[in-house]
């Protein structure tokens, strides 16, 4: 049950508190659980800064905690993190991070780089390299960790479609390699421009069905979403929400349905102060729950306060 930290750092909101700021703090809370006796808590603080010397590049250093608990126990961490964005141009982008861990049973060094690139208007590409850690205690006892390497390709819009291709290959501590393959295709309807809706197709296969986490020989995802997302009040917020349904079948079986929901809610309270809250619930999510069916239930909540200097 891979789950992220999702603290966006304001840059992505592209509203105007984000164009001239030279220090930014962000202190977040996540709670995730699900209906198999599993919760997580996960807190950080930190502060992102843009030397006006280097303006392409920004530096960060955080601290956080994570806690775990399912049915074989619990484990926690305390962490260190250390970030750097850089945009060697104006249509590529680098973006680094590395995480030391403290933990009674392991204490990792994790971390990861993603390099992005507009090769032109239409086609846009990312690769990516990615060592964590597989979010069960058993897997944490174990020391088992992640390294996943990734790339994907943007093609569009064509009209009022995009395409994208991705391929992604894991290295899990026990042994267990996986090649993940996902295609989307996004449409955006011109005469409703709040409304995208997104066809997504994910194939997963694993060298052996896993024991501690998640991971079928073969699964088979098929999901249309739609979301709905505008800015509100004069702009300085943004909201969406995202309602999604489609079929999963694991190792061949049988066909089980699949449901996702998430409504997120950001922006800017005035020039200084910003808030990003959002909440989801699916019935699996990416591949270290377990599969969809039986009422299984996996929900989290993310809120983030950002200050801007």
């Amino acid at each position: 049950m891979k789950a992220s930290i999702a603290i966006l750092l304001l840059g992505l909101f592209m509203l105007s508190a984000a164009s001239a700021e030279t220090l930014r703090s962000t202190t977040s809370a996540q709670v995730i659980d699900d209906s198999d006796d599993t919760r997580q808590y996960r807190y950080f603080t930190g502060l992102m800064a843009s030397p006006r010397a280097t303006p392409r590049q920004r530096f960060g250093v955080g601290v956080g905690y994570h806690k775990l608990e399912d049915r074989a126990g619990e484990d926690d961490f305390r962490l260190a993190r250390f970030d750097h964005e850089y945009e060697p141009g104006e249509n590529t982008g680098l973006h680094s991070s590395l995480s030391v861990l403290d933990g009674a049973q392991w204490s990792p060094v994790l971390g990861g780089t993603r390099l992005t690139h507009r090769f032109s208007p239409k086609v846009y590409g990312e690769v990516s390299a990615e060592r964590d850690y597989v979010d069960t205690v058993t897997a944490i006892e174990n020391r088992w960790d992640l390294k996943s390497y990734s790339a994907s390709l943007d093609y569009g819009p064509l009209g009022d479609w995009t395409l994208v291709g991705g391929y992604t290959f894991q290295d899990i501590g026990d042994g267990n390699d996986r090649d993940i393959y996902v295609a989307r295709v996004i449409h955006d309807f011109p005469w409703w421009s709040p409304l995208v809706v997104e066809g997504r197709s994910r194939a997963l296969r694993s060298d052996f069905n896993a024991r501690g986490y998640f991971s079928p020989l073969e699964l088979d995802e098929h999901l249309l979403q739609a979301t709905f997302r505008r800015p509100v009040l004069d702009g300085d917020w943004f909201v969406s929400a995202r309602l999604g349904a489609g079929v999963q079948r694991i190792n061949s079986g049988d066909t089980e349905n699949l449901f996702d929901m998430e409504v997120e809610w950001r922006g800017w309270f005035n020039d200084h102060w910003g808030l990003e809250a959002n909440a989801s619930c699916r019935n699996t999510v990416e591949f270290f729950a377990r599969g969809a069916g039986e009422g299984y239930r996996y929900c989290q909540a993310h809120a983030a306060i950002m200050r801007s200097w």
